[in-house]
Formats: C-alpha cells, sequence, structure tokens
C-alpha cells in the first residue's frame, strides 16, 4: 500500500520470504522517476543530524539496515526501519534526518546529478 502526500509519497515493495530468507526487488520503474544518482549514508553519530536543507530535486529514501527519522517540511515525521518501505521527498521540500541507529545505512536515490551548489545529500 503506497501512501500519498502532496509532499512525499511512501511506497512499499512486495517482500518474498521462504526458508532461504528474503527478498524486496526495486525495479527504478516503481519510483516516480528515473534516478541520476545514488548514495548511501551511514555511520551517522548519535547525535548528528544530515540534510537539514531543501532537496533540490527528488529523493528516494530506503532504510537497508537500522532506522532513522525522515522529518518533512518540519511537520511530518516518517521513521524508516524496513529496506521494503521508499521514501519519496518530492523538490523543494524541507528534508532533515536524524536519529540514526547506530548501524543505519540509508540508500538515496536523486532525480538529477550532483551539482557543486546541490545540498540533496
Amino acid at each position: 500500500m503506497n501512501t500519498f502526500d502532496s509532499n512525499f509519497t511512501l511506497i512499499r515493495m512486495p517482500k518474498y520470504t521462504d526458508y532461504r530468507g528474503s527478498l524486496i526487488v526495486w525495479e527504478f520503474s516503481d519510483l516516480p522517476f528515473k534516478p541520476k544518482r545514488t548514495f548511501t549514508i551511514f555511520n551517522v553519530p548519535a547525535d548528528q543530524e544530515r540534510a537539514n536543507h531543501v532537496a533540490s530535486c527528488g529523493l528516494a529514501l530506503i532504510a537497508l539496515i537500522g532506522s532513522v527519522s525522515a522529518i518533512i517540511n518540519h511537520q511530518e515525521t516518517i521513521i524508516l526501519s524496513n529496506p521494503d518501505t521508499i521514501l519519496y521527498v518530492k523538490k523543494d521540500n524541507f528534508l532533515r534526518l536524524k536519529n540514526f541507529d547506530p548501524e543505519t545505512i540509508l540508500l538515496v536515490f536523486a532525480e538529477e546529478p550532483y551539482q557543486q551548489n546541490n545540498n540533496s545529500s
């Protein structure tokens, strides 16, 4: 089930589990944009935050391991803690990432390539 808001979308991906473990397939066609850049955020100390800026392009965030709180426009808090959930933050929305678990690995797909004056990481 997907959750829609004017500023973000939560996309739930199917998870397949059997005696061998679990499998989640992300098709780029499931995203509302074709990714042009990807990066990971990890080893974030517990008292530190990431992002804290307006997203200069669309971003899709996936918590591969651990959990993190994503605050959108200083109001809506989404906790990412499962790799079957993608948070799509639309361009021009303020994003703050905090409360990282020590082992958190956050995978981010970006709608645009990196630019020197681009703060989307």
